[in-house]
C-alpha cells in the first residue's frame, strides 16, 4: 500500500496537460504496448509524466474524473494506512479522519465547480474541480443558483472544520492566529529548527499556561513550580525522585504546533493538574494523563524523530504503562498511577544534559547546502524529457518524411475537447464618447459656408456620426463639378481646424459627395464589443475576422477565406501590429485547433512571441527547424518552402478525391468516401493561416527565395485553404512588389507618411489623411474604393489571458507539421541526380565553417577547377547545405554549425 501510494503521489505530481491526450487510451489499448504497437510507442515515447504512460493514465484518472487537484488526498490516506497496518496501530482514529479528510476534499472540489461557473471570475481548468466536483456543482446550481450553492459549501465546509478540530469557533481561530505567529518568526530567522529546541515559544506558552492557573486561584502554585523548575536546572543531582517524563529523555522539545496548541483546549476541559504533570504536558498532549502510542507516532510522523528518539518514546510509553492496575492492558486511555512508574534522579538528569549538549552540537554545526525544492525538480525533470521528446520527434520526421503525413492523420482523428473562449476573458468599455447634435449642426454649417464662399452650392447634407470621423454626405448642385470640391479639401480643413478630412468622390452607389471629418472626442472601440456583436458571432464565413467598427458604427467582419489573402501596410505606431492581433483572436474565438493552424513568421522577434502556447492547439510547424514562432530569416525562407510541398501534397489529396476545394474535399473525408492509399493518408485537412508581420525584413535579407514561395502560395494556395496575411511598415515597390500586389486583392492601409506610399498599397491617395491610432483604410476584393473602419483595440494583457486560457486546456500530444523540404530532398536520387565526389564532404565543411557557399571559395581552398567547384556546389544544394543560386551573390548557408552538419553528412 506504501509503494502504490508512493507512484500515485509520483504521477499526479508530474501531472501535465500534454499528457492527456496521450492518456485517453482505453486498458486494451495500454496491453498493446506490450505486442509493440507503433502508435501505443509513440504516445508512450512523448509522455512527459514520470512514471510514463502508465502515469499519465492514472494522474489523468485522478485528476480529470475524480476530485481535480485534491486528488492528491488518496496517496496520502493510503500512505497512512499502508502504514498504519505495517505497525499494528489502532485504526480507529485513522478512519475517522479519513471519513472527514473525503467530505472535506469532496466539498472543496464541489466549491471550486461552483467558482467555475461564475460567468465574471476567469474560468478555471477542469483539473481543478474534477468530473465529479463539476457534476455535483450543475446539480446544487439548478437547485439553489450558483451564488447559494457557493454559500451553502463554505459553510458546510468551516463547521466541519470546527467540528473536526476544536468544536469551539473561538479555539480554532485561537490556534491559527498561533500557528501564522510561528510561521512569521520562523521565515524571519526567531524560530529553531523543527527537531530543535522550543525557545522563546516554548516559554511564551509556559506563560500563559501560569496566567491560566493564576485565573483559577493557582497563581502561588504555578510560581512555585516555575522557582522548583529553575533551582532544579540549577542544580539536576540534588532534585527529588519524581516521576519519568518525555524531559528527562534525548527528545529535545518540539516546536508548538498543532498538537501542543490545542492543549489549552484540553486544560480547559481537565480538572487541575500538579505542576509536574503540566510540564510533562509541554512536550505532548495525552488522553487522562497518559502517553498513547497514537500520540508517540503522531509525534514521530510530524516531528521526524531519529532513531534515537523513537527508542526512547517507546522505553517512555512502556515505562508509562499501567503495572498494578487490574484494567486492561491495551487501553491506552485509562490514567495510570505516578507512584508505580519511578526513575532514578541522576540517570534522569545526566540524560537531559545529554539531550542539551547534543542540540548545542547539532545548532552550532554547518549548515548543510540547501536540496532543490519539489516543483524545481518538477520542472527540471519535465524540461527534460520535453527536451528529448521534440529531438526524437525531429530526428524520426527528418529521417522519413512520409510519417509526417501518418502523424497529422492520427492528430486529425484525434478527439479533443475544446472550449472557446469567453468574452469575459477581455476588458470592458471604459467609456463611450458620443458626438453631440450641437457640434454635428456647427461643422455642417462650417462645410456649407466655407464651400459657399467658392461658389458651391449645396442642396442637402445628411450626416452619419462614427466613433472616430463623421461622414457629410453633400449633394451639390447640377452645375457643380465635382473635381472642384475636391480640390478644397486643404481648405474645408482649415476652416474646420481638423487633423486632416477625406473627401469620397462621389460615394459609390449614391449621387452624393462624402467628407470624412475627425471627431473633437473619438469613441474607444473595444475588441469585446466586436466578439460580442451578432455580426461576428453569426457570421457564416469559414475564417472571420472582426476588423473593427465603420463609419456608422456597424461593426465590420469579413472572411479571410473569400478574400482569399491579406496585404497590410502602415507606418510605426499607426496600430499595425494591434490589427494582426485582433484577426488572430477573431479567428481563435470562433475556429476550434480541429479547423485552423497558424504559421507565424516575426523577424521582429517580440510582436508574436506570445503566441507560443499555442503550439498544442493552434501553430503548424516545419520539422526542419526548432522555432515553433519564426524568427530568423533563413528559417522563415524554410518555412515557406515547406508551405509549398503542403500546398503540392493537398492539390495531389484534392485530384485523387475528385473535388476542387478543401471544403468539398473534408466533407467527403467525413463521409467516408475517400480511403487511404500505399502513398497518401485522407483525413480532414486544417486551414493554415501564415502570418507575416515584417514583410520588409524578409525581402532585405532574401528577396528572391521568399519572394517567389510567396507569390507560388498566393496564387494557388486558395483552394487547398492556405490563406497569407502580410504585414509591412514600409510600403515601397522593392518589398510590396507587381507579383505581390497581383495575388493581393484585399488590402488594409494604416496612416502612411506619403501619398506614394498610399497609392504603393491601395493604388489611390487617402492613407496619408488617417488619423493613426487604429484608423485605417479597408480595400475588399472586387470593390473600386476602400471604405474607413476604426480598428478594435487588443491590449497584451488580453492577448495572453486568452492564450493562457488556450494553453490551460487539453491540447494534442505534438503541433500539426509540414512536410520537411530535407527529408524531400534526400529523397532524390543521388546518384543520377547529385552524384557522388570524393571532395563533397570536405567542401560541406569548409562552407560550413566559412558560412559562405561560393564557387571561388572552393575553388581557392580545394585547388580545384570551376567546373569541378561548381558541381560541388549544386551536390551541395541538393543536400539542403547550402541555398539555391542567387545570381552574382553567394549562395545562403542553410546549417549553422559543424555538429548539425555531422548529422546530415551521415545520411548521405
Amino acid at each position: 500500500m506504501i509503494a502504490s501510494a508512493m507512484l500515485i503521489l509520483l504521477a499526479l505530481l508530474s501531472h501535465s496537460h500534454s499528457d492527456e491526450t496521450v492518456a485517453d487510451i482505453g486498458f486494451g489499448d495500454f496491453l498493446r504496448l506490450f505486442a509493440g504497437d507503433p502508435e501505443i510507442q509513440a504516445r508512450a515515447d512523448t509522455t512527459a509524466n514520470w512514471l510514463g504512460l502508465f502515469g499519465a493514465i492514472i494522474a489523468n484518472f485522478f485528476i480529470n474524473i475524480t476530485f481535480g487537484y485534491f486528488a492528491i488526498v488518496f496517496p496520502v490516506l493510503l500512505m497512512l494506512w499502508g502504514w498504519s497496518i505495517l505497525r499494528r496501530r489502532d485504526l480507529k482514529a485513522l478512519a475517522y479522519y479519513t471519513n472527514y479528510g473525503l467530505v472535506l476534499v469532496f466539498l472543496l472540489s464541489t466549491f471550486l465547480g461552483l467558482v467555475r461557473l461564475v460567468s465574471w471570475m476567469p474560468e478555471l481548468s477542469v483539473s481543478w474541480s474534477g468530473n465529479i466536483g463539476d457534476f455535483v456543482a450543475g446539480l446544487i446550481s439548478r437547485l439553489i443558483g450558483t451564488t447559494g450553492g457557493i454559500i451553502v459549501i463554505l459553510t458546510t465546509t468551516v463547521v466541519l472544520a470546527v467540528v473536526v478540530v476544536d468544536y469551539d469557533i473561538q479555539a480554532t481561530l485561537d490556534r491559527f492566529r498561533r500557528m501564522l505567529s510561528y510561521l512569521l518568526d520562523l521565515l524571519s530567522g526567531k524560530a529553531g529548527a523543527l527537531s530543535g529546541k522550543a525557545g522563546s515559544l516554548h516559554s511564551a506558552f509556559r506563560a500563559e499556561r501560569e496566567a491560566a492557573l493564576a485565573a483559577s486561584g493557582n497563581e502561588q502554585l504555578s510560581i512555585d513550580d516555575a522557582a522548583s523548575t529553575e533551582e532544579d536546572e540549577e542544580q539536576p543531582k540534588r532534585r527529588p525522585r519524581r516521576t519519568l517524563r518525555r524531559k528527562d529523555l534525548d527528545i529535545p522539545p518540539p516546536p508548538p504546533t498543532e498538537v501542543s496548541i490545542s492543549r489549552q483546549r484540553e486544560e480547559e476541559r481537565t480538572p487541575l493538574r500538579t505542576p509536574a504533570q503540566d510540564a510533562d504536558d509541554e512536550v505532548t498532549p495525552r488522553s487522562n494523563g497518559t502517553i498513547s502510542r497514537d500520540a508517540i507516532e503522531g509525534l514521530s510522523g510530524i516531528f521526524g524523530m531519529g532513531k534515537k528518539e523513537e527508542k526512547a518514546a517507546k522505553k517512555m510509553e512502556k515505562d508509562s504503562a499501567p503495572k498494578s492496575s487490574a484494567k486492561p492492558r491495551g487501553d491506552a486511555d485509562r490514567p495510570v498511577d505516578s507512584s508505580n512508574v519511578q526513575a532514578d534522579t541522576a540517570t534522569g538528569a545526566e540524560t537531559q544534559s545529554a539531550g542539551s549538549v547534543n542540540n548545542a552540537d547539532t545548532a552550532a554545526g554547518e549548515e548543510s547546502p540547501p536540496a532543490p525544492s519539489l516543483s524545481e525538480v518538477v520542472a527540471n525533470e519535465h524540461e527534460r524529457k520535453a527536451v528529448q521528446a521534440a529531438v526524437a520527434r525531429k530526428v524520426s520526421v527528418a529521417a522519413d518524411g512520409g510519417d509526417i503525413d501518418s502523424m497529422n492523420k492520427q492528430l486529425a482523428e484525434t478527439s479533443l475537447r475544446y472550449h472557446f473562449p469567453s468574452p469575459d476573458l477581455l476588458d470592458r468599455q471604459e467609456r463611450v464618447e458620443t458626438v453631440s447634435d450641437e457640434e454635428l449642426r456647427v461643422k455642417a454649417d462650417q462645410v456649407k459656408e466655407k464651400l459657399g464662399v467658392f461658389g458651391i452650392g449645396i442642396k442637402s447634407i445628411s450626416v452619419t456620426p462614427g466613433p472616430v470621423v463623421t461622414l457629410f454626405e453633400l449633394v451639390p448642385d447640377s452645375s457643380v463639378k465635382i473635381s472642384k470640391i475636391v480640390s478644397l479639401a486643404d481648405d474645408l480643413a482649415l476652416a474646420l481646424a481638423a487633423k486632416g478630412i477625406r473627401i469620397i468622390a462621389p460615394i459609390p452607389g449614391k449621387s452624393a459627395v462624402g467628407i470624412e471629418i475627425p471627431n473633437n472626442k473619438p469613441e474607444f472601440v473595444n475588441f469585446r464589443s466586436v466578439v460580442s456583436a451578432k455580426e461576428f458571432t453569426k457570421s457564416d464565413g469559414h475564417l472571420t475576422l472582426g476588423l473593427g467598427k465603420s463609419i456608422t458604427g456597424d461593426v465590420m467582419c469579413d472572411d479571410l477565406a473569400k478574400m482569399p489573402h491579406l496585404l497590410i501596410a502602415g507606418a510605426t505606431g499607426s496600430g499595425k501590429s494591434v490589427g494582426i492581433n485582433v484577426m488572430i483572436n477573431s479567428l481563435l474565438f470562433r475556429m476550434k485547433p480541429q479547423q485552423v493552424k497558424f504559421v507565424m513568421i516575426d523577424p521582429k522577434k517580440i510582436e508574436l512571441a506570445q503566441y507560443r502556447g499555442l503550439n498544442r492547439h493552434f501553430l503548424a510547424t516545419c520539422p526542419d527547424i526548432d522555432e515553433e514562432i519564426i524568427t530568423d530569416s533563413a528559417n522563415a525562407v524554410i518555412v515557406l518552402k515547406s508551405l509549398e510541398l503542403e500546398m503540392d501534397m493537398r492539390y495531389t489529396k484534392l485530384a485523387k478525391a475528385g473535388v476542387r476545394h478543401v471544403d468539398d474535399y473534408n466533407e467527403k473525408v467525413r463521409s467516408g468516401k475517400v480511403h487511404d492509399s500505399e502513398t497518401l493518408k485522407h483525413y480532414q485537412l486544417p486551414y493554415i493561416v501564415v502570418i507575416i508581420d515584417e514583410l520588409a525584413d524578409l525581402m532585405i535579407t532574401a528577396a528572391r527565395e521568399v519572394e517567389e514561395p510567396i507569390a507560388r502560395l498566393a496564387q494557388l494556395a486558395r483552394a487547398v485553404g492556405i490563406h497569407l496575411v502580410l504585414a509591412t511598415q514600409r510600403p515601397s515597390v522593392d518589398v510590396i512588389t507587381g507579383v505581390i500586389k497581383a495575388n493581393f486583392p484585399a488590402r488594409v492601409a494604416y496612416q502612411v507618411a506619403s501619398r506614394i506610399d498610399s497609392r504603393t498599397v491601395l493604388d489611390g491617395p487617402g492613407a496619408d489623411q488617417l488619423l493613426g491610432n487604429g484608423d485605417m483604410l479597408y480595400l475588399p476584393s472586387g470593390q473600386p474604393k476602400p471604405m474607413r473602419i476604426q480598428n478594435a483595440y487588443l491590449s497584451t494583457d488580453e492577448v495572453e489571458r486568452v492564450v493562457e486560457f488556450i494553453s490551460d486546456q487539453r491540447g494534442y500530444q505534438r503541433p500539426y507539421s509540414l512536410p520537411s523540404v530535407r527529408a524531400q530532398q534526400k529523397g532524390k536520387s543521388r546518384e543520377e541526380e547529385i552524384g557522388t565526389d570524393d571532395l563533397m564532404f570536405e567542401a560541406a565543411r569548409l562552407v560550413v565553417r566559412h558560412q559562405q557557399g561560393s564557387v571561388s571559395l572552393l575553388q581557392r581552398r580545394l585547388k580545384i577547377g570551376y567546373s569541378r567547384a561548381a558541381r560541388i556546389v549544386d551536390q551541395l544544394e541538393m543536400a539542403g547545405i547550402v541555398g539555391p543560386y542567387d545570381g552574382s551573390k553567394a549562395r545562403m548557408v542553410m546549417v549553422e554549425d559543424e555538429e548539425q552538419l555531422e548529422d546530415i553528412l551521415q545520411t548521405l
